[in-house]
């Protein structure tokens, strides 16, 4: 017999082995909890940490008005992130309606362009877009222009032509100028500010506060490298 000898108790045979055994299998489950722990939060809980962290730099990056970049990190939010997930799958959308009216105003731009009535973008002014209708409203040099897939032609107050892009058509709201001896300043003057009527009317059916000049100059440039002209969200 063995006996303990500090205590004198007797050490029954075997003890020394089965304590430590019990202490291998605590470790051992330790280990396996934490294994376990570790994985649940590697699975759950960080996508949802880094889903809520790619919100919140979206957010700073559309504060910013870095729209492509805010886009992006709003694609990351997941839907596993629920305090998130809905807020960021609507600015998506409207990221999208910013993206289409900068789209359609490019187009616009580009369609004039190639008919020759401007070479730089900064001739346009007043630029304001409808997407649903594709279509775009701007001046260059005072005169009115509706750039759309509908002729409005009206051979006195705004010819309408045939552009050579996707079937669009130019519409310049510039009178038809007419002779009338003593008169004819006066008469031509009356009918110009009939055409700039009807241009006006033509703007109420557009708006221009989506259109930024960073992005209408991103799509520009994606058509003088591609050729192709940018599609709209949806293929609307």
């Amino acid at each position: 017999m063995i006996f303990c000898n500090q205590c004198g108790e007797q050490i029954r045979p075997g003890g020394k082995r089965a304590w430590g055994k019990f202490i291998l299998l605590f470790i051992l489950f330790l280990v396996i909890a934490g294994v376990g722990a570790y994985t649940y939060y590697i699975r759950n809980v960080k996508p949802v940490q880094m889903s809520a962290e790619a919100f919140d730099q979206a957010h700073l990056y559309e504060n910013q008005n870095e729209y492509r970049k805010a886009f992006d990190y709003y694609s990351m939010v997941i839907p596993e992130d629920e305090q998130n997930f809905q807020s960021a799958q609507d600015r998506i959308a409207e990221l999208n309606v910013r993206f289409d009216a900068n789209k359609m105003a490019a187009i616009g731009y580009m369609v004039l362009k190639q008919a020759g009535y401007v070479n730089n973008r900064l001739e346009l002014t007043d630029i304001k877009v409808n997407v649903e209708q594709r279509k775009m409203t701007c001046r260059i040099d005072g005169i009115g222009f509706v750039i759309s897939r509908q002729s409005l032609d009206d051979a006195d107050y705004h010819p309408s032509i045939k552009s050579e892009t996707d079937d669009y058509y130019i519409t310049e709201f510039k009178a038809v100028f007419v002779e009338n001896g003593f008169l004819t300043s006066e008469l031509n003057s009356i009918r110009q500010d009939t055409s700039n009527t009807f241009f006006m009317i033509e703007e109420l059916s557009t708006k221009g506060e989506l259109v930024r000049d960073e992005l209408m100059e991103e799509y520009i440039d994606s058509y003088q490298n591609t050729g192709e002209l940018p599609l709209f969200s949806g293929n609307i």
